[in-house]
């Protein structure tokens, strides 16, 4: 539980385990692994990882911190980040703004571009700042 709690940040003010997760994960090139998101790690890889992060990540080594002897798969790292943002207490694009978010993409006469600007003005004025930081 201690990893998400996210108590430590970085200058960016993302939280530490999401800076080294993904650190790991474009070190590795496996933003091209297919199903990075959608595939399951190992539930005893990812557990063994999830422990050594509790351990708490040192400030100043995030982008080495994961040892590649606890990691077969990107996608067991891939499943402590989702794990991660699963646990948050609320959503990243928040509770608040749920119906708008709907109402923009059932509209039919948005275009998508219309669309994208303005979930862009809706996230930078209506999300708090951690939020935004995290997106």
């Amino acid at each position: 539980r201690e990893v998400l709690e996210a108590e430590g940040k970085r200058g960016s003010g993302v939280p530490i385990v999401v800076e080294t997760l993904v650190a790991w994960l474009v070190s590795h090139d496996a933003l091209r692994a297919e199903g990075l998101l959608r595939i399951s790690g190992s539930s005893s890889r990812t557990a063994a990882l999830k422990n050594h992060l509790d351990r708490k990540i040192p400030p100043d080594a995030i982008s080495t911190f994961i040892p590649d002897s606890l990691v077969e798969s990107p996608h067991d790292v891939a499943a402590i980040l989702k794990h991660y943002f699963k646990e948050l207490p609320e959503p990243l694009l928040s509770f608040s703004l749920y119906d708008d978010l709907l109402a923009i993409m059932k509209s039919s006469t948005a275009t998508p571009e219309d669309r994208l600007r303005t979930l862009k003005e809706m996230v930078s004025r209506r999300l708090p700042d951690d939020h935004v930081k995290l997106l």
